[in-house]
């Protein structure tokens, strides 16, 4: 018999029933002595364990895991040696026998395996706050009994902020060591995770948690809860009188966090106080005498010290006030108060504060205010508790621009009457835009009436007349601004002056009538206005008047460019201003006799009938007078230009409206004076 079979290496899966391979024995005789059975055999250990684990087939001599088999473990046994043996059915029975050599190969069926260990007695994790960068914390082991990849380890830790893991020469060992600065009182415990895999498919994992305590160092000094304590003490004490207590704390731990109290400073506090070593407590060793005390109190410093080494320490200044009896009498902060308000404000409006203060503590340091007994109390009040003076009516400027009166203060007593001292208050009432212009000159709001008189030989640039106005208020509210308005530009006017300049060639007029309507508007926030009627009568019979001051306009107030200066300023009106100077007896007689011209013809023309005159007809604006609330941009202010001659003439208004801040739109009653239709008469 002849077996073909030989030493054989196979992967076995531990499934029952797995097949290894197939045994082939060769046998030339014939029938039955040459049919082949198959047997494990074998008497030693191995050999039993073998026969339960494998199984043969005795006809095919197939080898399988036995039915009986239970899982492989390479980790125990990691090759298994089969004895096998083939005979024939003849008689005698002939034999031959083979060794099956099986090994089991390795699958990643374990999870690697984790060992930390520290140099401390305790086996715990610990490193000082102090600890360098690079400082040893804890050795990290790891194993795996698999082989190959499947034994290959690596690891790594997170969080890995403030440590991180060294490997030791590919020895599947790592140290854990500082990555960063510590600081315990930040984080005085790091819970770390080890996380550790096998090369394996797929790979295995194992997770070690490690705690990291910091250790404590004195590197933080102690710090009390406040900078600055005040005590108060009434004077009288008992010793031994417990007056305060200071607290300081240390973020250290243990020793270096124990904190000693101390008295520093000058030798009176360390006679008079005393502080507790453990609690802080500020006590009074002797009897304190307000009179006798510093009045600012005594001044001293604690000083904690903790326990670390080196010792670390930290100071508290203290002021221990002895508060006295009600002897003291409230004092204002100021001896005199000014206060501004406006006026017409409701009742209550807020004046101003004023405020006293009391040394004393307690009810003996409640201050109450009052008005003096002399005080107009229907005028003004004032809380007794804030001192806030307010008034109780509005108030008048114009009637009444300045009150003094003085305040009371006085503190609380209940055996005694109250401790009281006086201040002086002056309220000045500041003005509020609440009163139109008045025009005192022209007096009149119908057209033609009380004319002024104008010689027809006035160069232009003369003064004419002069409008006069004043307002009740003051400063910009008191400040006007002075406009003309009519259809023609014969004269213009000065908006901040008033005076009526003559803006034309009035040498060719004989007798003509000339209407404008003035429009005064002061400056307020909110500008209010008032109009009237101004008619000026050119007559060539009026002698030409002397020069005036308020000849030429100023240059800034002037429009036109410089040649409308040349024109004002030429030969021939200086030359004409010479001849008036030196015939002034001759004017005098000539102006006398002009006005009483003036005036019978003047009547004669009023006594002529209806349909031979002219007759100013007031339109809308007329119906305006002084202080007037009405909307004047709804108001038509053009008049005409009565010509008592036979022939009318029209002039090219050579003026625009200047723009000043007084000539602003009012909102209430000249929204919009630069719109009413023609250019405003003003230089």
């Amino acid at each position: 018999m002849k077996h073909e079979a030989a030493d054989v290496l196979y992967k076995l899966l531990d499934i029952v029933g797995t097949h290894l391979l197939t045994l082939r024995a060769v046998d030339g005789d014939l029938h039955e002595n040459g049919h082949v059975m198959y047997a494990l055999q074998g008497t030693d250990p191995d050999d039993v364990i073998s026969r339960r684990l494998f199984s043969v087939d005795a006809t095919t001599g197939d080898v399988t895991l036995a039915d009986t088999a239970a899982s492989l473990d390479r980790e125990s046994v990691a090759m298994y040696r089969l004895a096998v043996v083939a005979h024939d059915m003849g008689v005698p029975r002939l034999t031959t026998s083979s060794i099956i050599n099986v090994d089991v190969l390795d699958v990643n069926d374990n999870d690697p395996q984790v060992a930390v260990s520290t140099l401390t007695s305790d086996s715990q994790c610990h490193v000082t706050e102090s600890a360098d960068v690079g400082t040893f914390v804890a050795l990290v082991s790891v194993s795996d009994a698999d082989v190959a990849d499947n034994g290959n380890t690596w690891c790594q830790l997170a969080p890995n902020l403030h440590f991180e893991l060294v490997e030791l020469q590919r020895s599947a060992k790592y140290k854990v060591v500082t990555r960063a600065l510590l600081d315990r009182e930040t984080e005085d415990e790091y819970h770390l995770n080890i996380t550790c895999s096998d090369g394996g498919q797929p790979a295995r994992t194992a997770v070690r948690d490690v705690i990291v305590t910091v250790n404590d160092v004195n590197d933080n000094t102690p710090y009390f809860l406040s900078d600055e304590y005040h005590f108060v003490l009434t004077e009288n004490n008992a010793i031994g009188y417990s007056v305060g207590q200071v607290t300081a704390q240390d973020r250290d731990v243990s020793e270096n966090a124990r904190l000693d109290y101390v008295i520093t400073g000058d030798l009176v506090s360390t006679v008079n106080f005393r502080v507790d070593m453990e609690t802080g407590v500020v006590r009074a060793v002797t009897v304190l005498d307000h009179e006798v005390a510093p009045r600012g109190g005594f001044q001293f410093q604690v000083e904690a010290r903790d326990r670390g080494s080196p010792s670390l320490s930290a100071t508290a200044n203290v002021t221990v006030v002895v508060a006295d009896v009600n002897d003291v009498v409230p004092r204002f902060t100021d001896r005199s108060y000014t206060f501004l308000t406006p006026e017409n404000q409701p009742s209550g409006t807020v004046v101003g504060h004023v405020r006293a203060v009391d040394r004393e503590e307690g009810e003996f340091g409640v201050v109450s205010y009052s008005l003096g007994t002399w005080t107009l109390s229907e005028v003004f009040d004032i809380d007794s508790v804030t001192g806030t003076i307010t008034t109780r009516r509005p108030l008048d400027r114009e009637l009444f621009p300045v009150y003094r009166f003085a305040v009371v203060a006085s503190n609380s007593n209940i055996t005694l009457p109250p401790l009281s001292s006086t201040a002086d208050v002056t309220v000045y009432v500041t003005d509020v835009n609440d009163h139109a212009p008045e025009i005192e000159l022209p007096t009149t709001r119908e057209a033609g009436q009380f004319p002024v008189y104008v010689s027809s030989g006035l160069a232009r640039g003369r003064r004419a007349t002069r409008i006069i106005a004043h307002d009740a208020d003051a400063g910009l509210n008191a400040t006007l601004a002075f406009y003309l308005r009519g259809d023609d530009a014969a004269f213009v006017v000065n908006p901040s002056t008033g005076v009526v300049y003559v803006d034309t060639d009035l040498s060719g007029i004989s007798q003509e009538m000339f209407v404008y309507r003035v429009l005064v508007v002061d400056k307020g926030v909110l500008p209010l206005s008032s109009q009237a009627s101004l008619t000026i009568i050119v007559n060539s019979s009026i002698p030409v008047p002397p020069p005036s001051v308020d000849d030429y306009q100023p240059a800034a107030n002037v429009t036109n460019s410089s040649a409308r200066q040349r024109t004002l300023l030429s030969s021939s009106n200086f030359i004409a201003v010479v001849t008036v100077a030196a015939s002034t007896v001759v004017v005098v007689i000539i102006l006398v006799t002009a006005i009483i011209y003036v005036v019978c013809r003047y009547r004669r023309h009023n006594t002529a009938p209806a349909s031979a005159r002219h007759v100013y007809k007031p339109n809308n604006g007329d119906a305006l007078g002084n202080g007037s609330e009405e909307n004047l941009s709804t108001v038509d202010l053009s008049t005409a230009t009565t010509n008592l001659s036979v022939n009318n003439k029209s002039h090219t208004n050579s003026f625009t409206l200047l723009t000043t801040s007084g000539g602003s739109a009012d909102r209430r009653n000249c929204s919009e004076f630069g719109s009413f239709g023609k250019a405003d008469k003003v230089c």
